[in-house]
């Protein structure tokens, strides 16, 4: 089971994951992360059949997929601007519209069928203008519009929505950029087994990016440390990347069922005394419901743990995240 320190806050101090203040006020506690749990333990290779105890621990310096992260703020920034400019533009396209009606319509709501080069109102003509407005305010089908001013209307109207247009493109924008943000993150495993069990250490750097709005790349490399009580420790390394792509749309909602993912992966292994282990995995995820998946995945070695043999398996299961899944149960 992994967690964030964020999760345990929120947990403690009996908040919402999505409360904005705690949020807001607590970016760092989500860039760090523990893992506990077990592992089943083989009798070859661990030098044990008893499950081994898993601790771990995950830093991301470097996390723009947050909302608060230096990329985020100017996300949040960009779309407050775009959303002001739409938000102004509005009354000015209204007040074209009413004019160009008016001098085109008024005063029995007959529209002749011209374009007006100019909207502005003669100042003689502001009262009657107003008494125009007022008259056909909610009733405006009951005016009888010509081909000129629907067109004209048209043109108003495609040009008064560039801010509304512009402000949809930043918002999407904005989430592609948060979602396919940079991460950097270090991490740390040991897995403790009793006795005269071997116990495994791992140190590792974790890099990935979003190379399109529905595609993720991944690299990642280790040191390994084997601590065989009975025998002589090995030390190798790891070098592992992975393309994960979305299949179906995102939701956008944070406790709503996720998309399907697809998956592929490769991973080179070596140790010392061993010869080096290669392997590949396909991976599909389908979402059954908010916090839980059904994994399915294929994996191929060129070799087994200690046994110069090449493996081939299918594998499923599922993935339960339990801080999603707490939220249908919140009052």
């Amino acid at each position: 089971m992994t967690a964030s320190v964020y999760s345990l806050l929120a947990a403690l101090s009996k908040e919402s994951l999505t409360n904005p203040d705690f949020y807001a006020k607590h970016t760092g506690a989500r860039n760090m992360s523990i893992t506990v749990g077990t592992v089943v333990s083989d009798k070859p290779t661990d030098n044990t059949d008893k499950p081994g105890t898993v601790l771990g621990f995950k830093w991301t310096p470097i996390n723009q997929r947050d909302l608060y992260s230096k990329t985020g703020k100017k996300a949040i920034q960009d779309v407050r601007d775009a959303l002001r400019n739409e938000a102004n533009s509005f009354p000015g396209l209204l007040q074209k519209v009413q004019q160009l009606i008016f001098l085109s319509c008024a005063p029995d709501g007959v529209c002749r069928n011209i374009r007006q080069d100019v909207l502005d109102i003669p100042s003689d003509k502001i009262s009657a203008f107003g008494e125009f407005v007022a008259k056909y305010q909610g009733k405006v089908s009951t005016i009888q519009f010509s081909k000129a001013v629907l067109d004209q209307i048209d043109d108003l109207v495609r040009v008064g929505l560039a801010p509304s247009l512009n402000y949809q493109e930043t918002v999407n924008r904005a989430y592609d950029n948060i979602h396919g943000g940079r991460q950097f993150a270090l991490s740390y495993q040991v897995i403790k087994r009793v006795a005269n069990g071997n116990d495994n250490h791992r140190a590792e750097l974790i890099y990935d990016n979003g190379i399109t709005d529905s595609i993720t790349w991944t690299v990642n490399g280790s040191a390994d440390y084997i601590d065989r009580k009975l025998a002589k420790s090995s030390i190798g390394g790891r070098l592992a990347t992975e393309f994960k792509g979305r299949l179906t749309s995102d939701s956008g909602d944070p406790f709503g069922k996720g998309p399907i993912w697809l998956s592929f992966s490769g991973e080179a292994k070596w140790l010392t005394k061993t010869r080096p282990q290669y392997s590949f995995q396909a991976s599909l995820t389908i979402p059954i419901q908010t916090g839980v998946d059904f994994p399915i995945v294929y994996r191929w070695a060129n070799r087994q743990d200690l046994i110069d043999q090449t493996r081939s398996e299918v594998r499923m299961g599922l993935n339960v995240d339990l801080g999603r899944l707490a939220q249908l149960f919140r009052p």
